[in-house]
C-alpha cells in the first residue's frame, strides 16, 4: 500500500501491519473491508474522498459513522447483523447499496437517496411486500433490485415487483424480459391504479403543504406573521379580561364586531406592504452578495495572475540562475536577494487582502445602515396605522379595556423589533464571519505558496 493508491483492500492477514500514516484520506476512493470480524464502523469518517465502501461479510449490527463519507456512491453491507437502515441521510449521492442477508424488517429511512440505481435486500425479514414496493416506487432512477430469500410469498415474485417497479431491468441481477413486464402490468391492473391514486392524491396534498410552508415562512421572514386573518385582533383581546367582560353588552359586542371588520382589512394590507418591503430587502441583499462575490473573484483573479507568472516564468528563472553558480558563498548571496523578491511578492498579495477586507467591510456597513433605514421605516408605518383604529374605536368602549389594548399593541411591537434586530444581528454577523473566512483563507493560500517557493529554491541549491 502507498500514498498514491486510490484503493485499498484490506485482508485479515494485513491489518496488523498496516497503518493509518501507509494510507493518505484523502487519496482513498475504494475502500474493501471484507471478512475482517468487525463489529462496528468506526474511523472511516476520515476518507472524505470515498466513493466505494464495502463492508460484507462482517458482524456489523448498526449503521452508523458514515456522515462524512457524502461522495460514497456504492456501499456495501451485506452479509451482516443489521436490524434497522439508518444513519444515511447525508449520503445523497448514494446510488447502490447492498443490504443482502442481514435482519432487516422494514425498508425505510432512504428517502434522501434519489439517485439509488441498484438495491440489493434479499434474505432480510421483510414480510410486507406491498409496503415495500409503495416506498421502493419513490425511487425514480432505480434499475435493479435483488428482493429474494423474504418471508413474503415467492410466488410471481419477478411478475409483482416489475409490476410495481416498471422503470427496474434487471431482477435478481437478471435482465428482466419484456413478457414478464406485460405480464405484471397486466395482472395487477387493477391494484396499481388504486396505488397511483393514492399516490396523486398524497401529493397534491403535500403539494399543498409545501405551498402553505412556504408562505408562512414568507411571512415570518417579512415579520408579518402575527398579522394574518384574525390573529392579531384577537391577540389584543387575549389578555384584557375587562374588554371580555363588555363583551356581553350587545352595543360593545357590535362596537367590536365593527372594529374587528376594519382592523382585519388593514392588517392584510400590512402583510402586502410587509411582503413589498421583504421583496426590496431581499433585492437589497442580493444586490450586497453581487459586490462582495465580485469583489471576492475580482481579488482572486488578481492574486492568481501575480502567483501565476511569477510560478510560470519568474521561479524558473530563479532555479536556473541559482543552479548556474558554482560557488556555495555566492549561491547563498543569490538565494538571499531571491528571498527578498518573494517577499516583496508576498506583501503585495497581503495588501491585496487588506484592501479587499476593507471593501468588503464598507460594502457590510452600507448594506446594514440600509437595511436600519428600510426596518424602521416599516415598523414606524406599521405600528401607528393599527394604532389609529385602536385609538379611534376602543377608548369608546372602555378606557380599562384600552388600556390593556394599548400594552398588547406595545408587546407586539417589541416582539417584532425584538426578531427583527436580532434577524440583523445574525445577518450582519454572518457577513462578518464571511468576511473573516474569505482573508484567513487568502492568507493561507498565499503563505502556501510562499512555502513552496521556499521550497522551489532550496531544492535548487540541494540538486546542484
Amino acid at each position: 500500500i502507498s500514498k498514491e493508491n486510490e484503493e485499498v483492500w484490506l485482508s485479515q492477514t494485513e491489518r496488523e501491519i498496516i497503518t493509518d500514516d501507509d494510507i493518505d484520506d484523502e487519496v482513498v476512493q475504494n475502500l474493501h473491508l471484507e471478512t475482517l470480524n468487525i463489529a462496528k464502523i468506526d474511523s472511516i469518517w476520515k476518507y472524505t474522498s470515498l466513493t466505494k465502501l464495502r463492508l460484507s461479510n462482517n458482524f456489523i449490527e448498526k449503521i452508523e459513522g458514515l456522515d462524512t463519507l457524502v461522495n460514497l456512491k456504492t456501499l456495501d453491507l451485506s452479509l451482516n447483523m443489521i436490524e434497522v437502515i439508518e444513519g444515511l441521510d447525508t449520503l445523497i449521492k448514494l446510488e447502490d447499496l447492498n443490504l443482502h442477508s442481514n435482519k432487516i424488517s422494514f425498508i425505510k429511512n432512504l428517502d434522501n437517496q434519489q439517485h439509488l440505481k441498484l438495491i440489493s435486500v434479499g434474505f432480510n425479514c421483510l414480510a410486507d411486500f406491498e409496503a415495500t414496493m409503495v416506498y421502493l416506487r419513490q425511487f425514480q432512477h432505480l434499475q435493479s433490485i435483488s428482493i429474494g430469500g423474504n418471508p413474503f410469498s415467492e410466488e410471481d415474485l419477478e411478475i409483482r415487483v416489475v409490476a410495481y417497479l416498471p422503470q427496474i431491468r434487471y431482477f435478481d441481477y437478471k435482465r428482466i424480459k419484456e413478457e414478464t413486464r406485460q405480464a405484471g402490468l397486466i395482472k395487477y391492473e387493477d391494484k396499481l391504479e388504486k396505488i397511483e391514486r393514492r399516490e396523486y392524491i398524497y401529493q397534491l396534498i403535500q403539494d399543498l403543504l409545501s405551498d402553505i410552508d412556504a408562505t408562512i415562512q414568507t411571512h415570518r421572514d417579512a415579520f408579518v406573521y402575527f398579522l394574518k386573518d384574525e390573529h392579531f385582533f384577537n391577540s389584543i383581546l387575549v389578555r384584557d379580561r375587562d374588554g371580555r367582560i363588555l363583551l356581553h353588552i350587545p352595543e360593545v359586542s357590535k362596537l367590536s364586531e365593527s372594529y374587528k371588520q376594519q382592523l382585519v382589512p388593514l392588517c392584510h394590507q400590512l402583510i402586502q406592504e410587509g411582503l413589498e418591503h421583504h421583496k426590496e430587502q431581499q433585492h437589497e441583499f442580493n444586490g450586497y452578495y453581487n459586490l462582495f462575490n465580485e469583489g471576492v473573484e475580482e481579488h482572486q483573479l488578481a492574486a492568481d495572475q501575480i502567483k501565476n507568472d511569477f510560478q510560470e516564468d519568474r521561479l524558473p528563472q530563479m532555479t536556473e540562475e541559482i543552479q548556474e553558480i558554482t560557488d556555495m558563498s555566492r549561491r547563498l548571496e543569490k538565494l538571499s536577494s531571491f528571498k527578498e523578491e518573494v517577499q516583496e511578492m508576498k506583501n503585495t498579495l497581503f495588501i491585496m487582502e487588506v484592501e479587499l477586507e476593507n471593501k468588503l467591510k464598507n460594502y457590510a456597513k452600507a448594506f446594514e445602515e440600509k437595511m436600519s433605514s428600510l426596518f424602521r421605516e416599516l415598523e414606524d408605518e406599521n405600528y401607528q396605522r393599527v394604532m389609529e383604529i385602536n385609538e379611534g374605536m376602543v377608548k369608546d368602549a372602555a378606557e380599562n379595556s384600552h388600556v390593556v389594548h394599548l400594552e398588547n399593541l406595545n408587546r407586539q411591537e417589541e416582539e417584532m423589533e425584538t426578531q427583527i434586530l436580532n434577524w440583523r444581528s445574525t445577518l450582519i454577523k454572518s457577513i462578518e464571519d464571511k468576511i473573516y473566512r474569505q482573508y484567513m483563507e487568502h492568507n493561507l493560500q498565499t503563505l502556501n505558496f510562499d512555502q513552496h517557493v521556499h521550497d522551489q529554491l532550496y531544492s535548487s541549491i540541494d540538486s546542484v
